[in-house]
């Protein structure tokens, strides 16, 4: 099962006349059944936006009631029937259920649409009752000939505008100097929505907050954004380096661009990133021993074969604070233990943070994060 909590737009009124009931509050998928005339704005009071139907499959999904989360997502995907992450959710609610011919169906669907990530499909435990399935093991072979076959994805370095968006503190005193936060949203997400996220969790907190965005459209159908290609080879797998760098050398383009024009303390600049933020938040911090007075990582891999023992030795004064939770059910929660020892065996003293909900960011976790950074 693939975890998504970006905040995603409100889509529905994209699909009112598609979606609104002849009678109020009832939906109807033809619409050449509406009548116009009767539709009112109480037919759309109650309806769950993208959003709220991604959280309520995961308090499903965490509940191991798999019947109920494949309909939480076939009803997402009446209103999104290309997202490719609920697809393949969706087929692996039928693998759960042992359903393989509908595991099939979906997971080639998602496919479709653009999830190709089938080394994960090999290793994803939802799929074990079907995976020794004839029907199961033939359109999973289909999908493999099919991806030998797709054309390469080539790149080359470019220059190209690094967007972000700062967010100020209610009052700026003339001659004092303020912390500043930088935040990195997870693949799927944008700088708008956690820009956002950070101004509601961090209120009454004088700082500046900068949310960057990926430079990547994301490929799974989320509309939002990523902070590296990924490569998908059968002898490589993980981020693209090339794209990599240059996010990395993006985000520290910006840090120098908001200390020479806001009253920024270069002392006080901390780096917080949610899942794929959360790598690029190691990658970028222990890069760059000096830059960052601390660092958070949320629900996040660490990158340790990106690093040479002398890099980590030489970020031994950068303070870590690693966030996961026990609900997680990706491979973030297996790989928190290894960040920590892997870390602490380089001379760098991090500290572990364990919280309740699985693969999300709350308000209560960034606040417990401006904390643990006041303290610093």
């Amino acid at each position: 099962m693939l975890k998504f909590h970006s905040r995603i737009p409100f889509v529905f009124l994209l699909f009112c006349l598609a979606v609104c009931a002849a009678a109020p509050g009832v939906l109807a998928r033809n619409p050449e059944s509406i009548d116009l005339m009767k539709v009112t704005p109480a037919d759309f009071t109650g309806m769950k936006d993208a959003q709220d139907l991604y959280a309520e499959a995961d308090r499903q999904y965490r509940k191991k009631d798999y019947e109920a989360t494949a309909r939480t997502y076939i009803q997402l995907l009446y209103h999104q029937p290309q997202n490719s992450i609920a697809l393949y959710n969706l087929a692996c609610c039928y693998g759960l259920l042992g359903a393989d011919k509908q595991a099939a169906r979906f997971l080639e669907a998602s496919w479709e649409q653009g999830f190709r990530e089938l080394s994960f499909v090999n290793r994803d435990p939802d799929f074990d009752k079907v995976r020794e399935s004839k029907v199961f093991q033939k359109t999973l072979q289909k999908l493999e000939k099919k991806s030998e076959n797709l054309p390469l994805l080539l790149g080359v370095p470019s220059e190209r505008l690094a967007l972000f968006r700062l967010q100020q503190p209610d009052k700026v005193e003339e001659g004092k100097r303020y912390p500043l936060y930088i935040g990195l949203h997870g693949a799927g997400g944008n700088d708008e929505d956690f820009v956002e996220f950070l101004r509601e969790g961090s209120a009454g907190v004088k700082a500046y907050f900068c949310a960057v965005q990926g430079p990547y459209a994301d490929d799974r159908g989320s509309g939002g954004f990523r902070w590296f290609r990924q490569l998908r080879t059968t002898d490589r797998q993980g981020p693209e380096p090339q794209s990599l760098q240059m996010s990395a050398d993006a985000v520290v383009s910006i840090l120098d661009e908001v200390l020479a024009n806001y009253p920024i303390d270069p002392e006080r600049v901390f780096l917080v990133g949610f899942s794929q933020g959360a790598y690029m938040t190691y990658y970028v911090g222990l890069k760059h021993p000096g830059r960052f007075k601390g660092i958070a990582a949320v629900g996040g891999d660490f990158p340790q074969e990106d690093f040479t023992g002398e890099e980590l030795k030489a970020a031994a004064s950068t303070h870590i604070l690693i966030c996961t939770s026990p609900e997680d059910t990706g491979f973030v929660a297996q790989s928190a233990d290894a960040a920590e020892q892997s870390l602490k065996k380089a001379g760098l003293k991090p500290q572990v943070h364990s919280y309740h909900g699985g693969h999300v960011f709350t308000d209560e976790l960034l606040r417990k994060i401006l904390v643990w950074a006041k303290n610093k």
